[in-house]
This record gives C-alpha cells, structure tokens and sequence, in this order.
C-alpha cells in the first residue's frame, strides 16, 4: 500500500450518507453497517445507508464492487467533496472499510485526502486460536476476536479443540466444563464468512488428549498404561496421553470425532492437529502380557 496524498481535507457530516452502487452484491451491505457503526462511535454521526446506481450531493461515502480487481485488492480515494471505495468481489470492498475505520479512528471526521491502492502480499494470512487451555471461549468472545481479525485483514481464523466441544456421546470428556456447542460453531462460521475469514477446524486427534483418554470408557486406549489414575501435572496433561494405534478402537474412536467436528464448518480445510505424540511406541502392545509403567508425574531432567 502506497499512499498518495493530496490538497485539503474530507469532512464526515451529520447528514452524510453511505451509498451502495445498485449493481452491487448484497454483502456490501455488511461493510456499509461495519463502517456505519465505527462513524457512530468515533464521531457521533451515524450516517444513513442507501443504493443508488448515481449519489447525488456531497460528503458522501460510495462503495462499489468491481469484477476487475484482483482478490482482495481495493482502491480507496478520499477527496475534499466524497469517498469512493472501489473492491474486488472477494472481500476487496470490506477491506477499503477497513482501511477507511482505521482512518476515522486516527484522524476522526476531518480526514486528509488520499488515494490509496491496496492489495495482501500473501494470499493466505491466519490466526491459530487454542480452545482448550485456560477458560474456554464463548462464542461472543469468538466473535469479537474475529472482527479484530478482520480489523487487520486476517482471513484465515483456526479454532482448535480438545475436549471444549460438546461431542454428543462424550459426556465423560466434557463434562466438568462449559463447552462450546454445534450451534455455537454453525453461528460463528457463518459470522466469520460476513468478515471474510475462512473459519478452519482444528481438533487434536492423536496426541493432546488427556480428557478423553482420562475418562473410565477410552482410557483402555491410551499409549501409556495408567496414565488415567496418576496425579495431576500440567506437564503430564502435554506430554502424555497419546492413542495407542495397536488397539483398533483407537482408529474408530478417531475418525468419530474427527466427522462430528468437521461437518460444523464450511471451510474446505481441517487441521487434524497429529501433533506432540511423545509417547508414540513407548507403550506395549494391548495383546502384551506384561503391564507397562504409568508415567512419571514429572519430567526426567
């Protein structure tokens, strides 16, 4: 982004308005409101939304979607009588807006005039939220970090899980918490798309499962023998408590989790999260004879 600077100054009005070319996609309507609401609370002006293929007056704020632009891409000229945005079909005229509210909370209702041509460097520009460790989010917390995201065109948003999800027949793992529900994520998917952030899953499906394989239905399950009746450490909570893949309950277990949390979101992508599995083969087979060693509660130095 190269700004350029001009002559004089644009003033927000308490009868300016925000237009919507009438050829435009309905979202535009989203970035209208996001924009609508941030001069209300800068300012103390809550300018109008209208559609019309041709504004008429001045100290308006026009925004219009251009097939043209490339994917994100968005011009944004601030001259002394309007402000035109001019956007990409994907997510290029809510990151004008964006642009525009970073502006007013600078410089208020007299902004400087400016033509600015923008467009992301990376195509893909993600945050990794874990949902486990601590207080578990709810959802209007989710949806507040993802309009900061959006704030800061972050367009990917991964919500990763362990047992602060409320699977239907995993009572045992969840519990003791607040888990977030099937509704919760199907509303926050649907609040991120309107921000233009891919809400990608993330779900521990290998290693990191200590709930589950805590609980006196999966334990039988785990790599490490008795894990589920040693004291509590934060440390064995991270170290410990891996699938054990000689058991082919494990394999079901793992796919079960993996289609109920999945079908909630409308990403095409899914982190399966294998990760840290650092008891991987140090268990004894299932059919073993002999019994293998609880962990220690400690780490060895």
């Amino acid at each position: 982004m190269f700004p350029s600077y001009g002559e004089g100054t644009f003033t927000i009005h308490y009868d300016s308005r925000i237009f919507l070319d009438s050829e435009s996609p309905a979202e535009l309507f989203s970035a209208a409101q996001l924009l609508q609401q941030e001069i209300e609370t800068q300012t103390g002006f809550r300018p109008a939304i209208c559609r019309r293929h041709q504004p008429v007056g001045s100290h308006l704020i026009y925004l219009t979607a251009s097939p043209e632009l490339s994917r994100e891409a968005y011009t944004l000229a601030v001259t002394p009588e309007n402000i035109t945005i001019c956007g990409s079909l994907e997510s290029g005229v809510l990151y004008g807006v964006q642009t525009l509210r970073q502006m007013i909370r600078q410089a208020g209702a007299v902004l400087p005039t400016v033509l600015i041509s923008d467009k992301p460097a990376m195509e893909n520009r993600g945050f990794y939220h874990d949902a486990t460790r601590g207080r578990v989010p709810t959802l209007s917390y989710l949806k507040q970090l993802a309009a900061t995201l959006s704030f800061y065109k972050i367009n990917q948003l991964q919500l990763y899980i362990e047992h602060s999800y409320l699977f239907d027949d995993l009572t045992e793992m969840w519990r003791d918490d607040t888990p977030l529900t099937a509704e919760d994520i199907l509303e926050l998917d649907r609040y991120c798309k309107g921000l233009g952030i891919d809400l990608v899953p993330s779900l521990a499906s290998f290693g990191h499962l200590y709930k589950l394989l805590c609980t006196k239905s999966y334990a039988h399950l785990c790599e490490l023998e008795g894990s589920a009746s040693a004291p509590f450490s934060f440390y064995d909570r991270q170290a410990h408590h891996t699938l054990d893949i000689t058991n082919p309950e494990s394999l079901s277990l793992a796919k079960h989790i993996l289609s109920e949390y999945m079908q909630l979101f409308s990403s095409k992508y899914f982190n399966l999260c294998a990760d840290e599995t650092f008891d991987l083969g140090k268990g004894l087979p299932a059919h073993s004879p002999r019994k293998r060693e609880p962990p220690s509660s400690t780490p060895s130095l």
